[in-house]
């Protein structure tokens, strides 16, 4: 019984897990507040990924999705729209119920091959996030971090 349990709990915290980093959504259309941005964790099927020490923890997922990202697309090295700011992030999204765990991972792992293959794949965040927020900063506006300790917490 108490081997039971705890398959049940590991199998529970790795749904909550999977749910909190945005690889799965609760329900449709519903995006997650925040959640920790940890590949290694979430996409185990990109192979050649280096042993995560740097995860972005608490990342503001919604905030993005619904408020930062709106009317900024200037600063995004990435094409998207007002209408659907999510392909600003993930890359060949239709619509927001299409992004799925294997979109998301496959999406990942096709950016790091552009970069020179999955041990370069901090250079596609790197590029993506601190791209558009240094841009941000640049042209005066209020932006998100753009030094390490701003995003890799500990």
């Amino acid at each position: 019984m108490m081997r039971k349990m705890g398959i049940i709990k590991r199998s529970l915290a790795m749904v909550t897990g999977l749910l909190c980093a945005g690889v799965f959504s609760a329900s449709a259309g519903e995006i997650p507040a925040t959640l920790d941005i940890n590949l290694q964790a979430s996409c185990p099927t990109i192979s050649g990924l280096p042993k995560d020490k740097k995860m972005v923890k608490d990342f503001s997922h919604k905030a993005h999705a619904e408020k930062y990202l709106l009317g900024n697309e200037k600063y995004s090295p990435v094409p998207y729209t007002d209408e659907f700011t999510c392909v600003a992030c993930h890359a060949g999204a239709k619509d927001a119920n299409s992004i799925t765990k294997d979109l998301v991972c496959k999406g990942f792992e096709t950016a790091f091959e552009h970069e020179g293959g999955a041990k370069k794949f901090q250079n596609h965040f790197h590029k993506t996030c601190k791209a558009c927020h240094k841009a941000m900063k640049k042209d005066g506006k209020a932006t998100g971090p753009v030094s390490c300790k701003g995003c890799h917490k500990k």
